[in-house]
This record gives structure tokens, sequence and C-alpha cells, in this order.
């Protein structure tokens, strides 16, 4: 398909690895380099699918170790940012 017109909203969610960031209906979020951004990439190559926080341990973190505090807390900021940024 071709790409929308210039100045054209994108379709559905967009992440832009280059910028580290996501888009969504005319809305923009900078997620930074980090674990936030991560965990959306990661979120997001399950297609839908239930991820546990262990898969998210082992994918994110890549530390089989990490608490699950630790991950509540990224999901917490996580969710923060997408709402300041107008995604809900």
């Amino acid at each position: 398909p071709a790409p929308p017109p210039a100045g054209a909203p994108e379709a559905g969610f967009v992440v832009d690895r280059r910028r580290f960031q996501v888009r969504w209906n005319g809305h923009t979020c900078d997620l930074g380099n980090g674990l936030e951004f991560a965990m959306v990439e990661r979120l997001l190559a399950a297609g839908g699918e239930y991820v546990t926080v262990e898969q998210l341990a082992d994918d994110v973190w890549e530390d089989s170790r990490v608490s699950r505090n630790a991950i509540q807390r990224v999901a917490s900021t996580l969710r923060r940012l997408l709402r300041e940024g107008g995604f809900a």
C-alpha cells in the first residue's frame, strides 16, 4: 500500500524505533531508549497474546531474576506516559 499523503495522520499504532516513540491517532509519545520502549516492542511482538511477567523479565530485562515489582513499575510508568501523551 502507498504511504499516507504528507501531513496525513498515520493509521493505527506506529512504533518509531529511530526516535524511540510511538504514535496513535495523531498523538505522539516519546518513550526514550529505555525499558518502557522495550516493553512496548515486546508486547506488540506478542500480537495480542498474553505475555507473562516471566517472559517480560527474560525478554525485556534479559534477567529472569528481576523482581515483579520492577516490572510493574515500568508498566505503570509506560501507562502514565501513554496517558499523558493522549493515548487514553
